[in-house]
C-alpha cells in the first residue's frame, strides 16, 4: 500500500500561482533525471532539446461554458458544474454548495434568467441530476469553469490565456494546463501529436484516504480518444495525456473511458518523458508524478523548487521528468 503521507509537503502560499500570465514561453522548467535524481534549472523554451527523437503528445481538450450560478429564496447561491448532458433539460452536475442545501431538495433558480432548476436526484457527495425549466443555452447563461484558487477572467478576451494554444475539442470543465505556457515558437520545434481527454471536475479532488489505493473508487471515468496511437514511447504533456496513453497501452482501446489511478509501483508502457505542473500536496497528479519520477526523487526536486521559488499550481512553472 502507498501511504498518502508520501505526498505531503509544506507549500508556502506565496508560491501558488493565482492565474495565467498574459504571455507564453517565459516559464521556468525544472528538469529531473529519474535515473540519477539530478535536477537542472532551465526554461520551458528548452523543451525541444529534451524531446529529440520523441513524439510529443498533448491533450487538445477545450473548455466550455459549463458553470451556471444558481440561487434560491433563502438567499443561498451555488455553482453548478454541468458535466454530462442527458437531454436538453437534464444535466448531471457537481453542485458547489453545502450538502444540507442539496438534501432538502428545495428549488433553485438560474441567476441568468430566473428560470427554475430542480434537483431531480442526488447521485453522490455534491453530485446531482438537475432538471431545467428551459433548455440551458450555455453560451448565454454559462460561465468559463475556473478552479477555486484561480482568479476569474474579467473580460472574455482573457479566455484564451486559460488553456493551451492547441485546445480545440470542446468538452472539458478543467483545462489541461501543463501546456498552457507553451508558445508558438516552442510548439513549432516539436513533433506534436494530439489526443483528447475531457477532464471530470470530480477527478481533481485531493486524496483524503490514508493510502492512495483507497482513493480509486472515487476516480471518475473520463472520456478519451486517440485518433492515431503512437508506435513508440513518447513525451507526454500533462497527467491527462499519461492517463489516456497508459490506458490505451493496457487495453488496446484508442477510444473509451479511463479510470486509471497511477501511483508508486505503476509500470509505464507508453511514456518515456513527462512534462507537468508543480502540484498541491495529496493530489492525484502528484501521485502520478511521484510514480514516474520516483517518490524520493520528486520529494527532493520539490524541496529544491520551493527553495528556488518556482511557481506552483496549474498556471505556474513546469517540471520535466526524463
Amino acid at each position: 500500500m502507498t501511504p498518502t503521507s508520501d505526498l505531503d509537503f509544506s507549500l508556502p502560499p506565496g508560491l501558488v500561482t493565482g492565474g495565467p500570465l498574459p504571455f507564453r514561453g517565459k516559464s521556468r522548467m525544472l528538469v529531473l533525471d529519474r535515473t540519477t535524481g539530478k535536477c537542472e534549472h532551465r526554461r520551458l523554451a528548452d523543451l525541444p532539446e529534451y524531446a529529440r527523437g520523441l513524439q510529443v503528445w498533448v491533450n487538445n481538450s477545450k473548455l466550455y461554458r459549463g458553470v451556471v450560478v444558481l440561487w434560491r429564496d433563502t438567499g443561498h447561491r451555488a455553482e453548478a458544474w454541468l458535466k454530462r448532458k442527458r437531454d436538453d433539460r437534464t444535466w448531471e452536475a457537481t453542485l458547489a454548495a453545502a450538502t444540507g442545501y442539496i438534501e432538502d431538495r428545495r428549488a433553485w433558480y438560474l441567476e441568468a434568467d430566473g428560470s427554475k432548476v430542480e434537483i431531480l436526484e442526488v447521485l453522490g457527495p455534491q453530485r446531482v441530476l438537475l432538471g431545467f425549466e428551459e433548455p440551458a443555452d450555455l453560451e448565454m447563461v454559462g460561465h468559463l469553469p475556473v478552479l477555486s484558487w484561480v482568479r476569474r477572467p474579467k473580460d472574455p478576451a482573457e479566455y484564451p490565456w486559460y488553456e493551451p494554444l492547441y485546445a480545440r475539442e470542446v468538452g472539458t470543465l478543467a483545462s489541461p494546463t501543463a501546456g498552457v505556457s507553451l508558445d508558438p515558437d516552442t510548439l513549432g520545434k516539436l513533433d506534436l501529436r494530439e489526443l483528447t481527454l475531457h477532464i471530470d471536475i470530480d477527478g481533481l479532488r485531493r486524496i483524503e484516504t490514508a493510502y492512495v489505493e483507497q482513493h480509486e473508487p472515487f476516480s471518475p471515468a473520463e472520456p478519451y480518444r486517440i485518433a492515431d496511437p503512437p508506435a513508440g514511447k513518447v513525451l507526454a504533456v500533462g497527467t491527462t495525456v499519461v492517463k489516456a496513453l497508459e490506458t490505451w497501452a493496457r487495453t488496446g482501446q484508442a477510444e473509451g473511458r479511463s479510470t486509471l489511478l497511477v501511483y508508486e509501483g505503476f509500470e509505464f508502457k507508453a511514456t518515456a518523458a513527462f512534462l507537468t505542473n508543480f502540484h498541491f500536496p495529496r493530489e492525484k497528479m502528484l501521485a502520478m508524478t511521484a510514480a514516474f519520477g520516483g517518490t524520493e526523487n520528486v520529494r527532493r526536486a520539490y524541496r529544491e523548487a520551493i527553495a528556488q521559488r518556482y511557481r506552483f499550481a496549474d498556471y505556474g512553472d513546469s517540471m520535466l521528468i526524463v
